[in-house]
C-alpha cells in the first residue's frame, strides 16, 4: 500500500446511515459543488436582492468569487487579519445587497452580531460559506443561507450542499452534469486502486481524470444538483469516525510543531465543538518546507495563492506567501502524523532549509 500524505482522496464505501442532515435546520438542497451551491443561491434571490454588489473576504479561494462575477455582481472585498478575523467598513457594508462569509480550516469565524443588524435593517442577504467548517459544531441560524462542499473533506463526486434558513428554496435545481459526475466518479475509483498497488501509469490516469474533471467543473455555469449516488454516500459516511480522527491527528501535530521556533500556528488550541480541515502553520521558509515534504511524499497544499488579477490586501499577501496546509485527514493516524512530525523536525533543526 502507497504511502504517501495528502493530495485528493478516493472513494471507501459505506452502509451504516448517519443522522449528520437530521442535525441540520433550513431547507437543504444537494447541488454539485460549492461554486454552484453559490450560483443556486444567487438565482434563488435574484429578484429580491436591493443591488448586485457583493461583500466578500480578499482571502477566499477564487471559485468563491467567479460566481458572483458570472452573475454580474461588483465585487468589494473586505480584508481579514493574520489570525483570520474579518475588517469590516461599515460603509461598504451598507453598500453592499450581499454580504459573504466564510470559516477557515475547521475554526468559526466570529462576525460581530452589530453588522448582521446592519445586515438586517437594510435588507442585505448575508451568506456563510461552511465548507471549513462542515464538521464542527457552530450556531449559523443569524445567516440567511448557508452553502459548503463535501468534496474537499471526503472522497465524493459531487459534494455541494445549500441550505435557506429563513424560507424554503423555490428554485429548481438542474439535473446533475453528467461528464462531471462519471469522470470524476472513475478517479475517486481509480485513486482507489492507485493507493493500494502504486505505479506511474495508474497516477499519471488518476491526476489526468482529476484535472479532466475539474476543468469540467470550472465550466459549469448554473444551478446543478448532486447526483443520487454522492448524496446516499454523504448519508452513509461514518462522520464521527472522521471527527474524531482529524481532532486526535491535529493534537499530535499540535504537540510535535510546538517546539519548533521557526515556525508559527494559526490554532494553538481547539475547543470541544471544532473538527479541523487542515493543520496550519505560517513560516518564512514555505515553499522550500513544502518542496521538501513533497520529496518525501506529504502532499500540503496552500490555501490560496492569490490571482494577479484580483484586489488583495498587504495581510493577505503575507499570508499567501507564508501559509501551508499540513493534511490531518480521517485517511491517517498517529503513525503518519509523527512522521510529517519528525520531518518538519529534520528540516528545520538540521539546516535543510538554508539555501
Amino acid at each position: 500500500m502507497l504511502n504517501e500524505i495528502g493530495s485528493e482522496f478516493w472513494h471507501v464505501p459505506s452502509s451504516e446511515p448517519n443522522d449528520f442532515f437530521s442535525r441540520c435546520e433550513g431547507d437543504i438542497a444537494f447541488t454539485m459543488s460549492g461554486r454552484t451551491s453559490i450560483l443556486y443561491i444567487l438565482q434563488e434571490v435574484e429578484s429580491t436582492v436591493t443591488t448586485k454588489i457583493v461583500y466578500m473576504p480578499a482571502y477566499c479561494c477564487d471559485s468563491m468569487v467567479a460566481p458572483f462575477r458570472l452573475k454580474g455582481y461588483d465585487i468589494h472585498f473586505y480584508d481579514i487579519t493574520h489570525s483570520f478575523e474579518p475588517v469590516i467598513q461599515l460603509n461598504l457594508l451598507k453598500s453592499a445587497g450581499v454580504f459573504f462569509t466564510c470559516d477557515y480550516f475547521g475554526f468559526p469565524t466570529s462576525i460581530p452580531q452589530k453588522f448582521i443588524d446592519t445586515c438586517r435593517k437594510h435588507h442585505i442577504i448575508t451568506i456563510h460559506d461552511i465548507t471549513m467548517s462542515l464538521f464542527s459544531q457552530v450556531n449559523y441560524t443569524n445567516h440567511d443561507y448557508l452553502l459548503g462542499s463535501f468534496r474537499k473533506w471526503i472522497g465524493i463526486a459531487s459534494g455541494g450542499l445549500a441550505i435557506a434558513l429563513k424560507k424554503p428554496f423555490s428554485t429548481q435545481l438542474l439535473p446533475p452534469l453528467t461528464p462531471y459526475i462519471q469522470t470524476r466518479q472513475k478517479a475517486l475509483n481509480l485513486k482507489a486502486e492507485y493507493i493500494q498497488s502504486p505505479s506511474e501509469s495508474l497516477k499519471t490516469q488518476v491526476r489526468d481524470l482529476f484535472l479532466n474533471a475539474e476543468a469540467l467543473l470550472n465550466g459549469a455555469t448554473s444551478r446543478y444538483a448532486s447526483d443520487t449516488v454522492s448524496i446516499d454516500c454523504l448519508r452513509h459516511y461514518p462522520y464521527l469516525e472522521l471527527i474524531e480522527k482529524r481532532r486526535r491527528n491535529y493534537l499530535t501535530l499540535l504537540e510535535g510543531f510546538s517546539s519548533l521556533a521557526n515556525i508559527n500556528i494559526l490554532h494553538a488550541s481547539m475547543s470541544a465543538d471544532t473538527c479541523p480541515m487542515f493543520f496550519i502553520i505560517f513560516t518564512d521558509d514555505r515553499d522550500r518546507f513544502k518542496q521538501y515534504l513533497i520529496e518525501n511524499q506529504v502532499y500540503p497544499p496552500v490555501h490560496w495563492p492569490i490571482p494577479e488579477n484580483r484586489e488583495h490586501s498587504e495581510n493577505s499577501k503575507q499570508i499567501a506567501n507564508a501559509i501551508l496546509s499540513i493534511p490531518c485527514d480521517q485517511r491517517y493516524g498517529t503513525q503518519e502524523m509523527e512522521r510529517i512530525v519528525a520531518l518538519a523536525r529534520f528540516f528545520f533543526k538540521t539546516g535543510e532549509n538554508t539555501t
